[in-house]
């Protein structure tokens, strides 16, 4: 009886070893693939930071926060080989939004249903800078 039971433990033992053997390579398999998506040189890296930022670039843009955008592009220094590229990308972001530095609004449009002024009206008393005038009495 001892044999049936050392044979079985024998074949156990080797059906073990085996599913070992494959569970390794199947991890070894795994971590070659996802080294080979890491990237490894320098170069690589700079390119896959360029793109994360490029692509921010492209979300604000597309929801309509120009500005933004434009601050995010990264300067002409941190990536010289894509001096061209960036500056064509800051030159369309600045065309979309308004060229006025002060942030002014745009000139209100004429209003073509005026009242007629009545006698006590109340602009009556103010100046033209829109500050009541002290000399309202005189």
């Amino acid at each position: 009886m001892r044999s049936v039971y050392a044979e079985a433990y024998l074949k156990g033992q080797e059906a073990a070893k085996k599913n070992a053997a494959m569970e390794k390579k199947k991890t070894e398999k795994a971590d070659k693939a996802e080294k080979s998506d890491k990237p490894t040189t320098p170069e690589e890296i700079k390119e896959m930071k360029y793109k994360g930022i490029m692509a921010e670039v492209e979300k604000l843009e597309a929801a309509g926060k120009y500005r933004e955008a434009w601050l995010k592009v990264p300067k002409t220094s941190e990536f010289p080989d894509k001096t061209e590229e960036m500056q064509k990308r800051r030159s369309s972001l600045s065309a979309k939004f308004s060229p006025d530095l002060f942030g002014a609004e745009e000139p209100a449009t004429a209003v073509t249903n005026v009242e007629p002024k009545t006698e006590e009206d109340a602009t009556d008393f103010i100046d033209a800078k829109g500050f009541p005038n002290e000399r309202q009495g005189e």
